[in-house]
């Protein structure tokens, strides 16, 4: 049975807010990172070759569109995903191959 998915403005608008926010290869890296559990804004700094103040503005804009939630411990803050679906459409994305892929195109050179 396929999955009836609300079209009203709220659900429309709160679904583009999130893909505008993933649509960043900065704040789809963090994601992408998170998604392996709760890390420190200076372990993702250090881990994806970021400056500190950078994964932090963007863990910003992920939290203002609730991807993202901080929870203090000790003296930093440990960000970690609220859904888990958002994971698994990256995961997703990662395996569905393009029209142009299943016919051996490369998509780079088509015009």
């Amino acid at each position: 049975m396929r999955r009836r998915y609300p079209l009203d403005d709220e659900s429309v608008d709160r679904r583009v807010e999130v893909l505008k926010a993933l649509a960043n290869p900065t704040r789809l890296t963090l994601v992408m990172f998170l998604s392996r559990g709760a890390a420190t804004v200076s372990t993702l700094a250090e881990s994806l070759a970021l400056k500190p103040c950078i994964a932090s503005q963007q863990l910003g804009i992920l939290r203002l569109s609730d991807i993202v939630r901080g929870r203090r411990e000790g003296g930093c803050v440990r960000y970690e995903l609220i859904d888990p679906q958002v994971s698994r459409l990256i995961r997703d994305l990662n395996t569905k191959k393009t029209p142009d892929a299943k016919r051996g195109l490369d998509s780079s050179k088509v015009r």
